[in-house]
């Protein structure tokens, strides 16, 4: 299955200009999909996130599903340190720096909810598409850096303030 989706893709790579960092995060996005909708681990981790005490009443092993967690996402960070590493053709410490708020803001504004419980890998992508696109217009429009975070930040911050009153407003119907 994963196949038919990604042999398109690793065409269009080789044969229009894709870059391969695109596929190969397409690609990963697929299988993280498929491991968090159709696994007993995906349910597992999507409860430990919406209520960690209520999860492990439930019956579920929270360590191990924890560890079992961060050990797939070793495995993702590896993948992308590779993947830095064969694009830039150099290694650094520094690489990668200043990703952390357009990764949050990334998740955030795909819908993924920073509180935990909710959201997908595809909406991760999608937010992720958006930061892109925000970054591609400032550099279009050369704009600063300093002023490209400013913007970020901003619309990291209305993201999750949409998200609490989405939260909010759910709570406050579910209570009444």
């Amino acid at each position: 299955m994963i196949g038919v989706l990604l042999i398109p893709l690793l065409l269009l790579s080789t044969s229009k200009g894709i870059p391969w960092m695109l596929v190969v995060c397409v690609a990963a996005v697929i299988i993280l999909e498929i491991v968090t909708q159709m696994t007993v681990f995906g349910r597992h981790a999507y409860a430990i996130g919406g209520n960690r005490q209520d999860a492990r009443l439930s019956g579920v092993n929270v360590a191990r599903t924890i560890k079992i967690g961060f050990l797939i996402m070793g495995l993702v960070y590896f993948l992308d340190g590779v993947l830095y590493l064969a694009r830039l053709d150099a290694a650094s410490p520094l690489i990668g720096r200043g990703l952390e708020l357009r990764s949050i803001a990334a998740a955030a504004i795909g819908g993924v909810s920073l509180a935990g419980g909710r959201g997908r890998p595809y909406q991760a992508l999608l937010g992720a598409f958006v930061i892109v696109g925000l970054a591609n217009g400032f550099n279009l429009l050369n704009l600063p850096t300093l002023w490209q975070d400013v913007v970020t930040g901003i619309v990291l911050v209305s993201a999750v303030w949409f998200d609490v009153a989405v939260r909010n407003r759910v709570n406050k119907v579910v209570v009444e």
